[in-house]
C-alpha cells in the first residue's frame, strides 16, 4: 500500500511538472494580466515571478550540491572501511538522497548488506550503515538548511522549522518542498506591505521598515525642502569661523 501511494504521488508530480512546462510563458502572462492594468502592479508581478524563479533555481542548485557531497562522503567512508565498490555506492547514495527519508534508509540498508557480504561481520555492517546515515543527516539536513538560508536570505532557524513542519504535514514530500515554499512566501511578503511582519520573521538579518512615498506633490516638495534645509544647516556648521 505504501509503495502504491509513493508511485501515485510520483505520477501526480510528473503530471504537474508536465503541464507547468507545457504551459510555458502562457501561465506567466496570465499572472501578469491578473495583476491589473497599472504598469506598476504589472512590474511588481514580473519582479515577483522572477524572484520565485530565482529562488527555485537556487534551491535546485543547492540540492544538487548537497547530493554530490553526500555521494562523495559515502564514497570516502566506504573506502576508509575497506569496502569494495565504494565509488559505485557513493553515486547510488547521491542519487537516492533525492527521495526524502526513503532514499537514506535504502542507502543504509544496501550498505549494510554489502558490508556484511564482504566482511561477514554484523558489527562492521552496522558501523558502515550508521556512518553513511550520519553523513546524510549532517549534510542533507544541517548543511543544506544553512545553505538554503544563506542563498535565500532567510533565517536558518525559520528554514529548519519549516522543513520540520512540512515534513510532519506531508511526510517526505514536505521535506523536499518545504524550503522552496517558504522562499516563495518570503518573496511575496517582501512586496506586500501588510505582510511586513512575515518578512521580519523570515529575514536573514535586520530589515529596515519601508519608507512610505509622499502622497502628493505638495508633500514631496515639503520633504525636498526639509532635506535641502538640513543639508544647508550641516554645511554651515562645518564651515570654519
Amino acid at each position: 500500500a505504501q509503495i502504491l501511494g509513493v508511485l501515485t504521488q510520483l505520477g501526480m508530480a510528473g503530471l504537474l511538472a508536465y503541464f507547468v512546462l507545457a504551459a510555458g510563458d502562457t501561465f506567466r502572462r496570465k499572472v501578469v494580466h491578473l495583476a491589473g492594468r497599472s504598469l506598476a502592479k504589472r512590474r511588481d508581478a514580473v519582479e515577483l515571478l522572477n524572484e520565485i524563479d530565482a529562488q527555485v533555481s537556487r534551491y535546485m542548485g543547492i540540492l544538487l550540491v548537497t547530493n554530490v557531497l553526500i555521494g562523495l562522503a559515502t564514497w570516502l567512508i566506504l573506502a576508509a572501511l575497506g569496502l569494495e565498490g565504494a565509488p559505485i555506492w557513493g553515486v547510488v547514495a547521491g542519487i537516492l538522497h533525492i527521495i526524502p527519508y526513503a532514499g537514506t534508509a535504502v542507502t543504509a540498508a544496501v550498505v549494510a548488506v554489502v558490508s556484511f557480504l564482504q566482511t561477514n561481520s554484523l558489527g562492521d555492517a552496522a558501523i558502515a550503515a550508521s556512518a553513511v546515515t550520519f553523513a546524510a543527516v549532517v549534510i542533507g539536513m544541517g548543511l543544506a538548511t544553512w545553505l538554503q538560508g544563506r542563498a535565500s536570505q532567510m533565517n536558518a532557524v525559520a528554514v529548519f522549522i519549516a522543513v520540520i513542519f512540512f515534513g510532519w504535514l506531508w511526510g517526505g514530500w514536505g521535506l523536499l518542498l518545504g524550503t522552496p515554499l517558504l522562499a516563495v512566501l518570503k518573496a511575496i511578503a517582501d512586496r506586500v506591505d501588510d505582510m511586513h511582519a512575515i518578512t521580519e520573521l523570515l529575514g536573514g538579518g535586520a530589515t529596515k521598515a519601508k519608507e512610505e512615498p509622499p502622497k502628493d506633490k505638495d508633500e514631496a516638495a515639503s520633504v525636498q525642502d526639509k532635506a535641502t534645509q538640513t543639508k544647508a544647516a550641516d554645511e554651515a556648521r562645518l564651515k570654519p569661523t
